[in-house]
């Protein structure tokens, strides 16, 4: 059943996707040995009203009605300058159906137009007293746009991560995406593989990043362990993990700074190595490697 939901739209969300990224970025940056993970460099964004319009005109071209769209917010209640969302009414009882799979795209495609520099992107369908979260991330994005990744397998993902809120209850339920940037999901730790890189703290399912640190997760969906490194001069951190191959997130925690940069190594697989975008305190930020 799954199959027949997936691959109509996992070629069309492709060419979409790709044809979105171009319109907004230009040429896609060069890859290495693992691909482009990250764009060069992705800068914050602060959402406007008029790119709130743009996104209600191409989905309402699509059939749809967004009821509001802008920025994320994290459990404060503070807008999130590289988070944003699409509020919709449901075009299907169920957002795993065909047709609620073709909306959640469109979401998708129309959010990246307008914010192309965004790190993460929320679709919420409003369907009585439920609304369902379909999130992804920018990394995400990038990976299928360079066909890093399979789009049956970015679809499958990302309909097993969506979250549903009841309006009535209070309450939501289902798996937590890695896209968010407000929710994490329950994860071990990364081990330092040459001095200690950091106290142990407990896996959380909440976000949870100290005040004074942002928290950074990775997840490793190869079949090997990756040596992961990261730093930023600036602030003079400069440390390694080693990822295990456990498809799960390990976290990190790391000084603010603008100017944090990675490598990852997969011994079999290949290298990468990319700019991150600027990190904040108090803020979680992920990172998805995968075939």
């Amino acid at each position: 059943m799954l199959n027949k939901i997936f691959i109509p739209f996992a070629v069309m969300f492709l060419v979409l996707i790709s044809t979105s990224a171009l319109y907004a970025q230009g040429p896609t940056p060069g890859s290495g040995s693992l691909g482009s993970f990250l764009d060069n460099e992705q800068a914050s964004v602060t959402p406007t009203p008029a790119a709130s319009n743009a996104v209600a005109r191409e989905l309402a071209q699509d059939g749809y009605v967004a009821i509001t769209s802008g920025p994320w917010y994290d459990e404060a209640g503070k807008a999130l300058s590289n988070s944003v969302h699409v509020l919709m009414l449901g075009a299907a009882a169920d957002p795993k159906s065909a047709d609620g799979v073709k909306q959640i795209v469109s979401g998708f495609v129309a959010l990246r137009s307008a914010y192309p520099n965004a790190a993460n992107y929320h679709v919420l369908l409003l369907n009585g007293p439920n609304i369902y979260d379909a999130s992804t991330t920018a990394n995400a994005l990038q990976l299928l746009s360079s066909q890093l990744i399979t789009p049956d397998a970015f679809l499958k993902d990302v309909l097993n991560n969506i979250r549903t809120i009841n309006l009535v209850r209070g309450s939501s339920s289902g798996s937590t995406s890695s896209a968010g940037a407000t929710t994490t999901p329950v994860s071990a730790q990364s081990t330092a593989t040459r001095v200690p890189t950091r106290v142990p703290t407990k896996a959380t399912n909440a976000c949870n990043a100290p005040a004074d640190k942002a928290r950074l997760w990775v997840k490793n969906g190869y079949s090997g362990t990756m040596r992961f490194t990261v730093g930023a001069p600036d602030v003079g951190f400069q440390k390694d993990f080693d990822i295990p191959a456990d498809g799960q997130y390990h976290y990190i925690d790391l000084p603010p700074s603008a100017k944090y940069t990675y490598s990852a190594s997969i011994p079999g697989v290949g290298k990468a190595s990319e700019r991150l975008p600027a990190y904040s305190a108090g803020q979680c930020y992920y990172l998805t490697f995968q075939p």
